[in-house]
């Protein structure tokens, strides 16, 4: 607490006032900030008849702007994997962000994949918004690869017509040759029939 008024440049009685205490006060704040970031992506990327761009972007925007927000890092410094952690700790800010995103995939509903329900669509994109927080995907802090990592393997699960795939991560840095390997040749995958 000592430290989040001192980044919020209050005392620790005025905290206190406002919030019965840490678990509260880190809903509140954090939502505060999460409201600011979502308002930002509106701002930023709609109005657009393209909901493949507005996922991709607001990913991008996740894991490159909102995993080095200073007081999200200093509310979730307690938990292991950071900001990720602070969310998933959190009912009340998953099921918020979720329904923030429920409520995008309500609104594209033609644009996604039959059959798809929106709140699932929602509660998946979130889930990769997390592993890209907590660095689960190689190279999460560049914008190039969350873009090309979203258009290869979370486009092609939401989208009725999703963009082609494409190498996403460097070649040279895993150590594997760019071609991919043909899965209807039994001698690629190193068995026999």
């Amino acid at each position: 607490m000592a430290e989040v008024s001192r980044q919020a440049g209050v005392t620790r009685a005025v905290l206190y006032r406002h919030f019965s205490g840490r678990e509260d006060l880190i809903v509140g704040v954090a939502g505060q900030v999460m409201d600011r970031y979502v308002a930002e992506v509106v701002t930023r990327f709609t109005p657009t008849d393209d909901i493949g761009h507005l996922i991709t972007e607001s990913l991008v925007f996740v894991s490159t702007v909102v995993a080095q927000d200073p007081l999200l890092n200093v509310l979730a410094s307690p938990y292991e994997d950071g900001v990720a952690s602070l969310l998933t700790n959190s009912p009340a800010l998953q099921s918020r962000l979720a329904d923030l995103y429920s409520q995008v995939f309500v609104a594209y509903g033609e644009a996604i994949r039959p059959r798809l329900i929106p709140a699932d669509v929602g509660q998946f994109v979130l889930s990769v918004a997390l592993a890209l927080l907590i660095g689960a995907v190689p190279g999460s802090d560049q914008p190039d690869v969350v873009r090309r990592y979203v258009h290869t393997f979370v486009l092609p699960a939401i989208l009725a017509r999703p963009p082609q795939p494409e190498p996403v991560f460097d070649a040279v840095q895993r150590g594997r040759a760019e071609q991919p390997a043909d899965l209807s040749d039994p001698s690629a995958s190193g068995r026999q029939g």
